[in-house]
């Protein structure tokens, strides 16, 4: 996934695609609108749960989507490039935050950390053997 989003940013830079005014403002209103969202969403879920606002009923391809849209603000519209991060770190967490859940539900937080120990001992490994 990350390899993907690293190749969507190197085309739309490689290009030297840059954004009209109007796009520029649009970039900046569905960043507010993440922001807004997920603000929205940190106040009511803990008392509601995940699922129970509109940012939680959101499909996880819709908020991978909503990245894209912002990867490509930052590559063509660098000077609001903090704002844009912003957004997408706060989508972020949503998603992490759904993503462990899903893990914690389904039991399988143990099988992330038995993956995550042998990860850790390969680098070890590969690291001793340089």
């Amino acid at each position: 996934m990350q390899r993907i989003l690293t190749l969507v940013v190197l085309l739309v830079i490689g290009t030297g695609c840059t954004r009209p005014p109007k796009q520029i403002s649009k970039c900046l209103l569905d960043a507010d609108r993440i922001i807004s969202e997920v603000q929205e969403h940190r106040a009511v879920y803990g008392a509601s749960g995940q699922y129970a606002t509109p940012l939680g009923q959101r499909p996880f391809a819709q908020l991978l989507d909503r990245d894209l849209e912002m990867i490509s603000c930052i590559a063509s519209d660098p000077v609001n490039s903090p704002h844009y991060r912003e957004a997408l770190d706060l989508d972020d967490s949503v998603k992490t935050y759904r993503y462990m859940q899903f893990l914690n539900e389904t039991e399988q937080m143990e099988n992330f950390g038995r993956w995550e120990h042998q990860k850790q001992l390969e680098a070890v490994s590969v690291a001793a053997s340089k």
